[in-house]
Order: structure tokens, then sequence, then C-alpha cells
């Protein structure tokens, strides 16, 4: 007891050290323009608010000498005990300042939400670990001592009070963070998506998206809504880890010793785990290869009896597969812990029954150091189980950083070019000038199998063009290039005489791909067009079916022609000008195509659209004032006599 004037100017001053560190950095970081200042009166209440949450701290300090050492401490004189009063009002002071110091942040908020957030959720984190270990420390000292009942009851209850109120703010505030961590990575993952090239995008399997978005994130944002768990255990067992000590410094040696042992046999086994992890994670993404092939190709599927047992047999074999691999790791995961618990538990027999029995420890003692052991099981599970936890995160993160890292320098513009709408929306002339393009092969030294070029094309305003040739010839090669998805390898593209990056080309063009998907929001559409939108869909045959609300189509359930219907209106309210249709009219019945080719692309044309499309109506060939044909991956203009 002679220590605790001693105790309470360290904690006292490490609390005013800690309080005018963290003000200080808030307002140099508000001189340099990191944070602003916003005073609400939300804030106001709050901030006066966390006083009264004080004020139960501050009753505890007035009864606790009170308690320890004399009813009437505060009255009696006392040279012993005047010096503990003027540690306890330091402390006292202490305590108010650190809060009024630390909580006056809140008025100077940083321009990055984690600064505003993580910093208070540590501190305040602090308090329900601190809270369970005095439980451990008035429990004993009923048993142990004489002290009175009631102040003992006094302080178990302001003890619960604390860890309360402080785990539901924390659990609070750490699912808050959860939430913007989970934002921002999907907004990381995806913002990384978009710059993708297509190319490369190509190759990325839609099943692995999916495990990355749902599986590995859910990962990632699942541990750090638990960190704050795991942060609170690790502050109680090193408190209580404290008491251990000072009841008796060897037993309490032994226990860290073997806590050590066992955290370090979960360091060597987890290679075991991340490797089942992975491989694991490899076998989700297969088994989710198949579902998606099942909901993508069912109508082939559903065709015939043996096609439809043979995938079926697939499905159950990658499901079995995936679910074993799990299995795996879950048996590596339940042995770790089945470990863990039996060393703790002979650490326990050991240090409460072996070591009072050799160094002759009073039943006290013994007593004190069993109930503290056992309270230290909670939290030590917790910090054992958050290892594999730990481990998931270290794969999912390695998963996560290896997708992003597809987006490789090559992928980055090359020469800046500002685009404004005056130089996008006038398209004189473009020009694709000895372009070529081959294939790259995935595996290194293979190779080069197929590509097309050289290729000279060109188109002007106010022309339709089109790309004819037979399956397999480069024609949706060509697309690909001419609009940006694909960068030739050599050769250039000019519009209106410039050379124009491969990234922003797509910028110029609408386009409806064979294989077109259509969004239910009409994304990049020129509003002053949809005065004319329910004059289309008349003349569609679609005003009966179809709406547009909000900047959204009322329904998509449509056959696929009418369907192609929408995705042309929804081009032509695009309003760019260039227009690519890839084999637009295929899924048309001969009314519409008529109107396709004889009214659409006309009046399109004569807008001052440059108009291509690849088709093989070869009874609407007049319309096109100029026609190229691609054969073997060389294209050549056709005169008006090879036309027809």
């Amino acid at each position: 007891m002679g220590n605790i004037p001693n105790y309470l100017y360290i904690f006292g001053g490490l609390l005013i050290l800690v309080g005018v560190s963290i003000s200080t950095v808030t307002f140099v970081q508000f001189y340099r323009k990191k944070r602003s200042i916003q005073i609400t009166a939300r804030k106001v209440y709050h901030y006066l608010g966390g006083i009264l949450l004080l004020l139960p701290l501050f009753i505890c300090v007035y009864f606790i000498p009170v308690a320890f050492y004399d009813e009437n401490f505060w009255n009696a004189i006392s040279v012993r005990y005047d010096d503990i009063k003027q540690s306890m009002m330091f402390f006292s002071f202490s305590l108010l300042g650190f809060y009024l110091l630390t909580a006056s942040t809140s008025f100077f908020p940083h321009y990055n939400k984690y600064y505003n957030e993580i910093p208070p959720l540590l501190i305040l984190s602090l308090f329900p670990g601190v809270a369970n270990s005095m439980l451990v420390m008035i429990i004993t000292n009923f048993i142990n001592s004489d002290t009175d009942v009631k102040y003992l009851l006094f302080f178990f209850a302001l003890c619960t009070y604390v860890y309360i109120i402080t785990v539901r703010l924390s659990k609070r505030k750490a699912a808050y963070i959860g939430t913007l961590v989970a934002g921002d990575l999907n907004v990381l993952v995806l913002r990384n998506i978009f710059d993708f090239s297509y190319i490369k995008f190509e190759k990325i399997k839609s099943s692995k998206i999916y495990t990355i978005l749902n599986d590995d994130l859910g990962i990632l944002i699942g541990f750090s809504k638990d960190l704050i768990r795991i942060y609170t255990s690790v502050v109680m067992a090193l408190i209580v880890l404290a008491y251990l000590f000072s009841l008796n410094l060897l037993s309490s040696l032994l226990l860290v010793l073997i806590t050590g042992l066992i955290l370090g046999f979960h360091y060597l086994v987890s290679n075991n785990y991340v490797k089942a992890l992975h491989y694991a994670k490899e076998q989700r993404e297969h088994y989710m290869d198949l579902v998606m092939g099942l909901a993508s190709g069912f109508k082939e599927l559903v065709l015939h009896g043996v096609k439809r047992s043979e995938y079926h047999t697939d499905l159950e074999g990658g499901s079995a597969d995936y679910y074993n691999a799990d299995l795996k790791t879950t048996n590596i995961n339940i042995n770790k812990i089945l470990f863990s618990d039996l060393s703790f538990i002979i650490a326990i027999g050991a240090t409460c029954l072996m070591f009072p029995l050799i160094f002759n420890f009073s039943k006290e003692l013994v007593t004190s150091y069993v109930i503290a052991t056992l309270f230290l099981w909670s939290p030590f599970n917790t910090i054992i189980n958050a290892v594999p936890q730990i481990s998931q995160v270290q794969v999912s993160w390695k998963r996560i950083s290896d997708f992003l890292h597809h987006t490789a320098a090559e992928d980055l513009v090359e020469e800046p070019l500002t685009l404004t709408a005056s130089n996008i929306n006038t398209v004189n002339h473009i020009m694709m000038k000895d372009v070529s393009f081959n294939y790259k092969p995935d595996i290194k030294n293979e190779d080069i199998t197929y590509g097309i070029g050289p290729i000279n094309f060109e188109a002007d305003k106010g022309e339709i063009v089109f790309i004819i040739g037979g399956n397999g010839s480069g024609k949706t090669t060509f697309l690909k290039i001419l609009i940006g998805l694909y960068k030739s390898d050599k050769g250039q593209i000019l519009i209106n005489g410039q050379k124009i990056n491969y990234r922003f080309l797509g910028e110029y063009f609408s386009v409806i791909y064979s294989d077109f998907y259509l969004f239910k929001k009409i994304y990049g559409i020129k509003y002053e067009r949809l005065e004319q939108v329910y004059e289309w869909l008349d003349t569609l045959g679609l005003a009966d079916k179809v709406k547009i609300e909000h900047g959204s189509f009322s329904t998509l359930d449509l056959s696929q022609g009418q369907r192609k219907r929408l995705a042309i209106l929804k081009s032509y309210l695009e309003d760019r000008p260039i227009y690519f249709f890839d084999e637009c009219a295929a899924d048309l019945d001969p009314d519409f195509k008529e109107f396709f080719y004889y009214e659409l692309l006309p009046k399109m044309r004569d807008e001052g659209k440059v108009l291509i499309s690849i088709t093989h109506d070869e009874k609407y060939f007049d319309v096109a004032n100029r026609c190229y044909k691609m054969e073997m991956g060389k294209m050549k203009e056709l005169s008006k006599l090879e036309k027809v």
C-alpha cells in the first residue's frame, strides 16, 4: 500500500502526457490544414455527457481509500494520508484533463475519416479490459481480506457499469469502422477493376471476382470488427498477468513461458493451415465456375439428358472437392485449438496445484492465483482463436493484392489528352493506318498463333460503312481495336487527323455488341433526346411494353428481339459521333430489319454520324457508302461492282 501514491502519480502523469500529445498532434494537423473545425450542438452534448459518464469513476476514487485504509480517511489528519490524498487528487484531475483534452479533438475532425474513429476507439476499448481485470481483484480481495463487503459490492457494480457502457460504445464504433472498411475495400477493388485493360479483364474468371468481392473482402471486414475484441482481450490478459506476477513471480513466469510456446506452435503449424486455405479458395473458384456455367449455359444443358447428367456429375465433384478442402482446413484449426486448450489446462494445473505443493504457497495465495488464472482463460482463448483468423486474413489479402496487381503500368494512359464535349461530338474523319494486332500467348515462349493486319480503314462524317466477312475472319477483333478495347501492336488510329490513345477511343463510340448486355438503368444518355423517346418506343413497337422512369427502363422482361430494339434505342440516346453495330439486325424480325437499314441508319447518317456495321445481310448492301471485307485477318475495300 505504501507505493500507491507513486503509482497514482505515474499513471496520472502518463494520462496527462498522452492527452497533451494527442491534442498537440491534433492542433498541428489543424494548422497544416489536415483538419477542419466543426462545433455542433450534438458534439457539445456528447462532450458534456462524457463528463457525466466519468462521474462514477471519481466517486470510485473517493471510496477506494475509505474501503482499504480508514472510513474516516478524508477527515483524518495524518502525514501519510496527506500524501495519498494529494496523489489521488492529482490522479483525478489527470483523468479529467485526459478526457477534456482527448475529447476536444472531436471538434477538429480530420479529413481522413479513419483518424477520427480509430484513436478514440483504441482508448475507449482499454476500459472493458481494465474493468474485467478489476473484477478479478475485487473477488480475490473479498475472499482473502476483511474489507467491508458493501464497498466491494460498490466497486463490483462500478466495474460492471464501466464494462457495459464501454463495451457497447466500442462495439458500435467498431461496427461503424467495419462498415467504412467494407465500403472502402469494395470501392478500391471495383476502381481497380475499371482500370484493367479489356484484354486482361477477358482473362479473369468471373468466379474469381465473385469470391474476392464476396468471400475475401468478407473475411477482412469480419476481422476488422473482431480486432477490437482481440485488442480488449490483450489488455485484459496483460493486466491479469501483471496481477499474477504481483502474487508470485516464478509461477507467473512459467505461465507466460507456456503461453509463448503455444503461440510459437501456432506460428509453426500456420504454414499448413495457410496452404489448406489457399487450396480451399481454389476449389471454391472452380466450383463457382461450374455454378456460373449452369446459369449461363442452361439452355444448352437442358436439351440432352447425357449432357445434363455429365455436367451434374462435374457439379457434384466440384462441390465435394470444395467442401472436403474446407473440412480439411477446419480440422487443422480444430487440432490447433485443442492443443492450445490442453496446453493451457496443463499450465493452470502446474501453476495452481504443483507449485503450491513445491513452494508451500498459502491457501489465500492459491485461491487468488486460481481465480485470476481462470479469468485469464477467456482472453487467452480469444487471442489463440485469433491466430487462424489472422492466417485467413493473410490469405485473403494476398489474393486481393495479387488481383489488384493485374493493373500493370502498361495499362495506364501513355499520352495525356484532354477530351472536351466539343472534340468528342465532332468527328469528321476516322482512319486506321497500318494497324496490326496479334493475340499474346498466356504461356511464355509459346508461339503467336493468330492476329489481324496490317489494316487500313477510313470513314467520314455522314457515311454508312459495312464490314463483311466469314466467321473467324477477324471482324470482332477489328471492332475491339477500333473502339479501344484492344491496343494495337503497330499502326495508329486517327480522328480528325489526330492520333488518339487507345484508352480514349471508346469515348467517341456507341456500340451494340452481338452479345450485348442491357442495363436496366440508362447510363451516359443525352437527356435532351428523351423528348423523342416515346416516339421511338412507338416506332420500335415497345410503347406498350416499356417505359422510361427516372432514367431507367421499367422492365427488361422481353424477348431477345425486343431487347435488341431497346439496345438500339439506348444507343441512339447516347448521341455519340460514331456508332458501331455488331450484327445488330441479326435478331430483328423482317419489318424491323427493314426499319433498321432503310430508316434508322439513313436518319442517323443525316444527323452527321459515322455509322459502322458488321453485317451478313447482302440484301441491304446498297445502303452503305463504303463496304470492307475481312478475310484471314486482312481487310480490303470493295468496289461498287464487288458489292453487287
